[in-house]
């Protein structure tokens, strides 16, 4: 089939189809499954065909969106000959990553939080006097100092702050760090317990981060070659100016009306040069010295020219298959434009269009609750049964939930939690004894995310309505969307009829086409 002068024929089906999602593929084998695909495929081209008419092809935006696109292209291209296909990681180098970098073992921390470096060091010397590092906690820490500084479950090296993991990861149990700064303030760090992990479980992670050094080793390596391939200078007084002129927080560069902006701060292969006045409208912040000046301008300008040189020298952007890719990035930027400037910006929705169905469709935005609780999370069956019988005898619940659970929070909301419908991972049998429960019934221990709970039934029943204001947002694009839906129908039929003159259907070539054999 053809639309105007562009011809749609079975090759170009066959690429259809094999990139449409699973979802999106058809059912059936037949001619009118045929049909249905080169519809598409019309609809696209008549879309096109109105886009350009309407100037959308020189659109800024369009054209933009377009060079970026292709840009990102190459470049990955170039990153996959250059870097990608040199990076090598044998299983030899990441079982003695696994070792040395201890991978194979997983930390339980307790820690005592304070304000200063000085307080943190007076924790420090009391534990090294044999002080009780949870006794401490309790008393010190401006965190978790309730649980005695526990923070309720292991961590393996890629889950803590670098800081932590480098003071944490040689200890033995039973030891502890010296102050380390972190955001919070300063800590104090023991290690309660270690969790063996085996290798299989961090293999991949490990391979990956191994691969992700190498390529940045190898990327570097590159851009040294290239600079020298294509002959890179800096020039001194260029680099001079940019420390000079500088760029306070606020955004503005500092006035220096002695340096021309026409100054050179890089050239490359000789005749390229980049001047301080385009230099100026990349970089951004103040530089303190010309290390930090080089090193911006590789990342921010250097680079990409550099591989743009290297594209334009290999004809990347001349081959068969990124010309393909262009046209098609092209059509889509095209149909998505136009789609949006003539039927989504069109679809406005109203606040009372947003009120209006929320009440009409309320019962859609109600939160299915099954219980309130107060819950005790702590380590072993044991210290679970012990706090349940000092409840039944009359102790406070949320008292000891904020004095032992291991629960988050647990110190500041007295171990309440709701457990809603749908959630009966993770916590396993207690859902269904919750649902037999009465109000007031006390339930446990069982057992939780590897540890022990006891818990007390306060509410059943907590189905509750979402307030509009939390809402509006997610209705509001419900109905937009609708009415987008809507709207493109209208319109997509209004195209097909002004451009069905252009459109000519070949019906024996369509009725040969076995979709079975593109599949």
């Amino acid at each position: 089939m053809e639309v105007g002068k562009v011809g749609i024929g079975e090759v170009e089906l066959r690429r259809f189809l094999a990139n449409l999602p699973a979802q999106l593929k058809p059912v059936g084998t037949g001619e009118e499954a045929v049909r249905d695909l080169l519809q598409s495929l019309v609809d696209s081209q008549i879309m096109v065909l109105e886009a350009t008419a309407k100037g959308y092809d020189r659109d800024p935006q369009v054209l933009d969106r377009l060079q970026w696109v292709l840009h990102d292209r190459l470049k990955k291209q170039v990153f996959q000959d250059e870097v990608a296909r040199r990076v090598r990681v044998t299983e030899e180098e990441v079982r003695r990553t696994y070792t040395e970098q201890h991978w194979d073992k997983k930390h339980l921390p307790a820690h005592i939080l304070s304000a200063t470096e000085a307080q943190a060091w007076e924790v420090v010397e009391a534990l090294k006097k044999g002080r009780n590092f949870s006794e401490l906690a309790r008393e010190r820490s401006l965190k978790d100092g309730e649980r005695g500084g526990e923070l309720g479950r292991y961590f393996a090296r890629d889950e803590v702050v670098p800081e932590l993991a480098a003071a944490v990861l040689d200890l033995p149990v039973g030891g502890f760090t010296n102050p380390i700064r972190t955001r919070d303030g300063y800590e104090v760090v023991k290690v309660l317990a270690l969790q063996p992990v085996s290798f299989e479980a961090v293999q991949g992670k490990i391979e990956r981060g191994l691969r992700r050094q190498q390529a940045f080793r190898q990327y570097d390596l590159l851009m040294d070659t290239l600079e020298t391939k294509y002959q890179v200078v800096y020039h001194p007084q260029g680099i001079a100016a940019l420390i000079k002129m500088g760029k306070p927080s606020g955004g503005t560069p500092a006035a220096v009306p002695d340096l021309p902006l026409d100054l050179p701060v890089v050239s490359l292969g000789g005749d390229r040069v980049i001047s301080l006045a385009a230099v100026q409208r990349v970089l951004k912040g103040s530089y303190a010295d010309s290390l930090s000046v080089v090193g911006a301008l590789r990342g921010y300008l250097v680079e990409d020219s550099l591989l743009a040189l290297v594209v334009a020298d290999r004809r990347l952007d001349q081959t068969e298959e990124f010309l393909a890719f262009k046209k098609e990035r092209f059509t889509e930027l095209l149909v998505g434009y136009l789609r949006k400037k003539e039927v989504m910006d069109q679809a406005e929705v109203s606040e009372d269009e947003v009120r209006q169905q929320y009440e009409k469709d309320q019962s859609k935005y109600r939160v299915q609750g099954l219980a309130g609780l107060t819950e005790i999370l702590v380590s072993t069956e044991q210290q679970a049964k012990e706090l349940l019988a000092q409840v039944r005898a009359g102790a406070d619940m949320e008292a000891l939930a904020r004095q032992h659970s291991l629960r988050p929070d647990a110190g500041q909301n007295g171990g309440h939690i709701h457990l809603s419908q749908g959630e009966e991972e993770p916590w396993g049998s207690l859902y269904a004894q919750v649902q037999k429960a009465q109000t007031g019934e006390l339930i446990g221990p069982l057992e939780v995310e590897g540890k022990f709970g006891i818990f007390r039934v306060e509410s059943s029943d907590s189905s509750h309505a979402l307030p509009l204001d939390k809402i509006k947002d997610l209705i509001r694009f419900k109905i937009k969307k609708s009415k987008e839906k809507v709207a493109f129908e209208a319109y997509i039929a209004g195209l097909r009829a002004r451009y069905q003159d252009q459109v000519r259907w070949h019906d024996q070539r369509i009725a040969a086409v076995h979709l079975a054999e593109t599949q």
